[in-house]
């Protein structure tokens, strides 16, 4: 079977976004009033599993091993059956 997976990659709380300080600074520049932005990254990737346990899993290999630095890195998964 087909699925997808959807991941959100983000900052844990603390650790520095020099992207989302550069957009603030931009939208501020703009006159818009913003208190604060985060960045993330969403990566959806199409996976052939058995069944959605074992295309969950899948996912969460895939983001330990290489998408994710357990360090400074929280995410979240959803998987949809195609």
């Amino acid at each position: 079977m087909k699925f997808i997976s959807e991941i959100h990659v983000s900052l844990k709380s603390g650790h520095l976004d020099p992207e989302g300080l550069t957009i603030k600074k931009s939208l501020s520049a703009l006159n818009y009033d913003i208190e604060e932005v985060k960045t993330s990254k969403i990566y959806k990737i199409k996976i052939s599993a058995a069944s959605i346990d074992e295309a969950k899993i899948i996912t969460d290999e895939i983001c330990k091993r290489l998408l994710v630095n357990p360090t400074k890195d929280e995410y979240k998964i959803q998987v949809e059956k195609v």
